[in-house]
């Protein structure tokens, strides 16, 4: 009765590998790249693969590591020689300040894009917005001959109340 265990056929994990889990680490101690799978979608890596390599499953790709390397090296002042030589400092000069590294690659919660307006939604805003405007003078302007109507009606009605008396 043989078992059919499905394995998993990844590569060893060499020190690129180690170094980018270490600063990974680093960093979410920091308060920083929290969302893995926003980072791999900012970066155009496949699905998972930063899971795969911190869970030992998998290394890097080969093919990203030249824009993992710019990436961190650039956002977060690591030093690049930390990928190859752990025995260096993981960070360049000081590492990030929570507020100098801007995350832009967060991704927000899935009802944020209905909350986002595009250039044609303010464009239709602002046709709206006048439009809108537009019909508030021509309502008041209704109120108003409305009003005049109803004094015109009661003068008229003291009128005939004098004529029938």
């Amino acid at each position: 009765m043989a078992t059919n265990k499905r394995k998993t056929t990844g590569r060893k994990q060499d020190n690129f590998d180690k170094a980018f889990i270490h600063v990974i680490h680093e960093l979410q101690k920091m308060g920083h790249a929290k969302n893995i799978r926003a980072v791999e979608k900012f970066l155009k890596v496949p699905k998972q693969t930063f899971y795969q390599v911190l869970n030992g499953s998998r290394g890097i790709p080969l093919l990203h590591r030249d824009k993992i390397l710019k990436f961190f090296t650039g956002r977060y002042n690591i030093n690049p020689l930390f990928f190859s030589n752990q025995t260096v400092s993981i960070f360049k000069n000081d590492p990030p300040m929570f507020q100098e590294a801007a995350e832009d690659y967060i991704v927000q919660k899935k009802h944020t894009a209905k909350n986002r307006l595009t250039r044609g939604d303010m464009m239709e805003f602002e046709m709206l917005a006048s439009e809108n405007e537009m019909l508030r003078e021509k309502l008041a302007d209704r109120d108003k001959i409305i009003k005049n109507m109803q004094t015109q009606i009661n003068s008229m009605q003291r009128m005939l109340n004098k004529l029938s008396a």
